[in-house]
């Protein structure tokens, strides 16, 4: 499998990579939060992502875009502060890290359109 940035920014590839992510936490939502209210955002995100799995490339990256945006809550709420504090656990820092991967990924994939990204020197031409 050849694993170049018009595979990685895949619609249908980055909608498995964030469903699978959102998926991880429900497990969270029931097991650690134990609130519904956040069950319920998480379970409105996986339906989300399926959707994005099955609808055109042009939409999905539109709601790449706007779930990225979202995204910057957690980044600055959660991510950030994690990773600065000093006392956070080993889990933490790698649920962290993952998120800031999850959280580019999701971003380049929403502006590839616009940016290019994944594009070969002929499609960027055009």
């Amino acid at each position: 499998m050849d694993l170049n940035a018009k595979t990685i920014l895949n619609h249908k590839v980055v909608a498995i990579v964030n469903l699978i992510w959102a998926i991880f936490h429900i497990w969270i939502a029931i097991e650690i939060e134990e609130d519904y209210g956040f069950l319920a955002i998480v379970i409105v995100f996986v339906l989300i992502f399926i959707g994005t799995y099955r609808i055109s490339e042009n939409i999905a990256r539109h709601v790449f875009l706007v779930i990225g945006l979202l995204y910057l809550f957690p980044l600055v709420v959660g991510v950030i502060p994690t990773l600065t504090s000093s006392d956070s656990s080993m889990f933490d820092i790698v649920g962290s890290l993952i998120w800031l991967v999850v959280i580019a990924w999701t971003l380049m994939a929403g502006t590839a359109q616009w940016t290019g990204l994944g594009k070969s020197e002929s499609e960027v031409s055009e």
